[in-house]
């Protein structure tokens, strides 16, 4: 199985920041598992394949911050973010081509801002099982 996620969003990278996308991360890694939800599916390809699992990311450094963070939560990493964004993060122009143009998803990519937004306006602990129900708002079964 194959999975390419896209993430984008603008803004100052803060704490909270931070927080949200090793959040994001292990909602991520339940999104992607077998079904069973404990994601060690996904923990066995980093552990199998560790050089074939990458996070794309622009060159900006923020971004690549947040997309270390991410993969800290998806693959229950430990340690400081920069020996994670060098060894996962890839940053090139392959990358920056493929992240670039989101005109194939736009009106989706906009859903999943709106639901993303409204539910970090919330004045509620961010939780894994709250994350991807803000993230899938599709009640498609496929995406489940």
């Amino acid at each position: 199985r194959e999975v390419l996620l896209i993430m984008k969003w603008g803004g100052e990278l803060t704490q909270a920041g931070l927080e949200q996308a090793e959040t994001l991360g292990r909602a991520l890694r339940a999104v992607v598992s077998d079904g069973d939800g404990d994601g060690a599916d996904v923990l066995h390809l980093h552990s199998t394949y560790r050089h074939d699992v990458k996070f794309y990311s622009s060159d900006e450094g923020r971004v690549q911050v947040t997309a270390a963070a991410a993969a800290k939560g998806m693959l229950e990493l430990e340690g400081e973010l920069p020996p994670i964004q060098v060894s996962l993060v890839r940053k090139d122009s392959d990358a920056n081509q493929m992240l670039d143009d989101t005109s194939a998803i736009a009106d989706l990519a906009q859903e999943v801002k709106e639901a993303l937004h409204a539910h970090m306006q919330q004045d509620v602990a961010t939780t894994d099982e709250t994350l991807q129900a803000a993230l899938l708002p599709s009640p498609s079964p496929a995406l489940r």
